[in-house]
């Protein structure tokens, strides 16, 4: 049946499928491969703070053999990506040995740092690897398509793109107003609409952020914000659990890597949730957003979904509260 099924399918979309087939497990191969070079990047930092600002010696050579201080403990090997030992009384007698375990440690904050690194790579490169830069024109392709629908004068979106370009200060309030958006949402449109228009590499490398904002804006924090908000619960609920098993002393001070890694899994969801409140609406300009919505719905053939009753039946509650009206 699926083979009948792209037997039937339009040669467009086989095509259009493919290619982004095609964009998507190159973005994941690009990710794979700046986390692993961030993950290797940061090796060498860890040796040097070892050595240079505890002053201890770091066994992490497959070559080296260690030994411990309990007696008739079997000889321990190093491993340079998850094993490392750290003597901080270079080999004394009863020497307290730590064990390093860099791929536990620094393989969540290594994974941040490469997806980040993909999306700036993805959103400026062009062709099959721009997965990040076919989002963005999607996303303007959307809110034009809404704004021409909201218009109706059966106009392209070329010449609403042209039109919105050439917004100055002045015409974008009265513009936001009559097409039935927020002002914000209006000026992030424009510089996204430059932003993918300019042909120079360098001025779009400079203004990047417009781009990225038109996707985080009107999608990822939409999106996904409570999902994110609640991983870092989770990541809290974790980081909590290691560190109260640490303190009940049944994970050894000699072996730091799980706290560490509670932190760094903590540490790289909170950067994240951080990266959504930045590009996310605040909470009046989401109000804003709600009324245009429903009245946009209000104003066509069909009052709207369930949904957007629901949205308009919120706000008027809200506004009429008790205690608003003197």
């Amino acid at each position: 049946k699926y083979l009948l099924n792209i037997l039937k399918m339009p040669n467009n979309s086989i095509n259009s499928n493919q290619d982004k087939t095609t964009t998507t497990i190159t973005f994941v191969l690009m990710i794979a491969i700046f986390s692993a070079t961030v993950f290797l990047s940061f090796l060498p930092v860890f040796q040097t703070f070892f050595n240079s600002i505890l002053k201890a010696d770091v066994y992490n050579q497959s070559d080296q053999i260690v030994k411990t201080e309990k007696k008739n403990a079997p000889l321990l090997r190093p491993n340079y990506l998850s094993t490392w030992f750290i003597d901080v009384n270079h080999g004394e007698d009863n020497a307290i040995m730590y064990e390093f375990n860099p791929l536990l440690s620094i393989s969540l904050p290594s994974i941040i740092a490469g997806i980040m690194i993909a999306v700036l790579f993805s959103t400026m490169m062009p062709g099959k690897i721009a997965y990040m830069r076919s989002k963005i024109l999607r996303e303007i392709d959307i809110q034009l398509h809404k704004i021409s629908n909201y218009r109706n004068i059966g106009e392209t979106h070329i010449q609403l793109r042209n039109e919105i370009s050439s917004l100055d200060i002045d015409s974008l309030k009265k513009s936001a107003d009559s097409w039935g958006v927020t002002v914000e949402d209006i000026s992030i449109l424009k510089n996204a609409i430059k932003w993918a228009k300019e042909t120079n590499f360098f001025k779009r490398l400079i203004s990047l952020n417009d781009g990225l904002s038109m996707y985080m804006r009107f999608h990822f924090t939409y999106k996904y914000s409570n999902i994110v908000l609640g991983f870092v619960y989770i990541g809290a609920a974790v980081l909590i659990i290691i560190v109260g098993l640490r303190g009940l002393k049944f994970i050894p001070v000699t072996m730091p890597s799980l706290i560490l890694f509670s932190l760094s899994l903590e540490f790289s969801l909170l950067v994240t949730y951080a990266i959504t409140i930045m590009y996310g609406r605040q909470e009046e300009e989401q109000e804003r957003q709600m009324s245009s919505e429903v009245t946009l719905s209000m104003t066509g053939t069909d009052f709207g979904s369930n949904k957007d009753i629901e949205n308009f039946l919120r706000i008027f509650i809200k506004n009429n509260e008790p205690g608003d009206k003197e």
